[in-house]
């Protein structure tokens, strides 16, 4: 993880979108990222190993007004952000579906992103799949 902070505190990047982040609740925001960012994260619930790595992750930088537009899924692993930005709101995905999902689960994926993001809005969307 130090490798991962000292790379990041390198960029500048305003919004960095990470997928398959394997992180647990014993990893702080803290130990990946400086105080530049507002970190918006959904760990994988670890109950085998057989659910280990996943996880997704948005870092915002702190200098713009970010939120949290959908609730935590059990389904799904994502995040999406509705950020107010200089020419309006633009809403920013990360995503994660495991190897060997159906079909349907993309579908459900998809839907559960135009449900929480309104018609026209700009959408910014980092996933990782293994189509």
């Amino acid at each position: 993880m130090h490798d991962v902070y000292l790379s990041i505190c390198e960029l500048n990047y305003d919004f960095i979108i990470i997928t398959e982040t394997w992180l647990n609740n014993s990893i702080s925001d803290n130990e990946c990222f400086d105080n530049r960012y507002v970190i918006y994260r959904q760990d994988r619930e670890n109950g085998n190993d057989d659910t280990r790595g996943g996880g997704v992750l948005i870092a915002c930088k702190n200098i713009y007004c970010c939120k949290r537009v959908n609730s935590k899924s059990d389904v799904f692993e994502i995040i999406i952000l509705k950020c107010g930005l200089i020419n309006g709101p633009v809403y920013i995905c990360s995503f994660y579906i495991p190897p060997n999902a159906s079909v349907g689960k993309y579908t459900e994926m998809f839907e559960f992103i135009v449900c929480n993001c309104p018609v026209g809005e700009k959408i910014i969307c980092g996933m990782d799949s293994s189509v």
